[in-house]
C-alpha cells in the first residue's frame, strides 16, 4: 500500500457528519480503490464501535487479514458477506453469509434484520461496481433505493463505494444519497 499521509488530511467520515449527511456515496479511482477501501475502513474501526461491512468482493476472512497486516481492529467489525465463494462457508458470530452477491434479496432482508437489531453505528458497502457484474443496473438502483429507504428510518451512517464509472448510473445514485465525497 501506498503511504497515507495524501489522505490524512481528508477525512471522510467527519466531512460526511458536517455535511449531515447519513447516506453517502464514496467515489473512487480504480488504481487508488484498495488504498482508500483500507484508509476508510480505518477511520471507521477508529470512530465506531462497531461498523458492518457488506463485502460483495473479497470473503470476510480475506478482509480480516488485510486488516490484520495494516492494524486495523478488525473486532470493531461486522460483516455481511455476500461475496462469491466456491467452499460452505458458515456464518460466525462475527459475520452472516449470503449465498452469492446475485442474491440482493437476501442482503437487503440482512442488512435490514441487522439494523433493526441496531448492530452497528456505521455500514459500508464494498461495492456497488461489482454489484452491476451480477446485475441489470435497474436491479442494482432498486436494491440501493431499498437499503438507503431502510437507513433513513434511523440515523445509522452509510458509505456506498463505487468507483468513478459510468456517468449515467453516477446520476441515478446521486439522487438517493446526501453527500457524495471523493477520494
Amino acid at each position: 500500500m501506498k503511504d497515507e499521509s495524501a489522505f490524512q488530511s481528508f477525512d471522510i467520515v467527519d466531512l460526511a457528519r458536517t455535511q449531515n449527511s447519513q447516506i453517502n456515496l464514496v467515489l473512487f479511482t480504480k488504481e487508488e480503490y484498495q488504498q482508500q477501501r483500507i484508509v476508510l475502513a480505518r477511520k471507521l474501526s477508529n470512530m465506531f464501535k462497531t461498523t458492518c461491512y457488506v463485502t460483495i468482493n473479497k470473503p470476510y476472512h480475506k478482509i480480516l487479514d488485510e486488516f490484520r497486516r495494516y492494524n486495523i481492529d478488525g473486532d470493531r467489525f461486522f460483516f455481511l458477506d455476500a461475496s462469491p465463494r466456491e467452499d460452505e462457508r458458515q456464518s460466525s458470530a462475527q459475520a452472516v453469509t449470503i449465498g452469492s452477491p446475485s442474491d440482493v434479496t437476501s442482503i437487503g432482508i440482512e442488512l435490514g434484520r441487522l439494523l433493526r437489531e441496531e448492530r452497528f453505528d456505521a455500514c459500508l458497502v464494498d461495492s456497488i461496481d461489482t454489484l452491476g457484474l451480477y446485475h441489470d443496473w435497474n436491479v442494482v438502483l432498486r436494491f440501493l433505493h431499498s437499503i438507503v429507504s431502510k437507513f433513513r428510518i434511523g440515523d445509522t451512517l452509510l458509505f456506498l463505494l463505487t468507483s468513478q464509472g459510468d456517468p449515467g448510473l453516477s446520476k441515478e445514485i446521486f439522487m438517493l444519497v446526501d453527500g457524495i465525497l471523493e477520494l
